[in-house]
C-alpha cells in the first residue's frame, strides 16, 4: 500500500528535489537502487533514510539498522563507501520486507 503523500520519502540532492518519492518500501527500495550518488550521499548525511524508516514506516529494528550504515558511511569519505552503505541499505530493506520475486 502507498502512504499519503504527507508521509511520502522525498529523493533530494544537494540542488534541491528530485522530483522522486517512494511511497512504501518497494518504492522506496527501487528508487534507492538508482538515484545519483550525490542524492544518497545528501541523504546519508542527515540520516534521513533512519528517519523515515522510524517516523513513518514505524520498524525500529530496520531504522536502528540504517541509522548504523548512515553513522559508518558518514565516518569517512568516498565514493566507494558510499555505494557501499547503498548496497547494504538495500540488503537491509530486502531481508526484512521484500521477496526475491519482488526483486527480479
Amino acid at each position: 500500500a502507498a502512504l499519503p503523500e504527507a508521509h511520502r520519502f522525498f529523493f533530494c540532492g544537494p540542488a534541491g528535489p528530485t522530483g522522486r518519492t517512494a511511497g512504501n518500501l518497494e518504492e522506496f527500495h527501487a528508487e534507492l537502487r538508482t538515484c545519483a550518488p550525490l542524492v544518497l550521499r545528501h541523504h546519508l548525511g542527515r540520516h534521513d533514510f533512519s528517519r523515515w524508516v522510524r517516523d513513518v514506516i514505524q520498524d525500529l529494528e530496520l531504522a536502528a539498522a540504517l541509522e548504523a550504515i548512515e553513522d559508518h558511511s558518514m565516518a569517512a569519505s568516498g565514493a566507494g563507501l558510499t555505494e557501499r552503505a547503498r548496497g547494504e541499505i538495500l540488503d537491509e530493506v530486502e531481508q526484512r520486507y521484500l521477496s526475491s520475486a519482488v526483486l527480479v
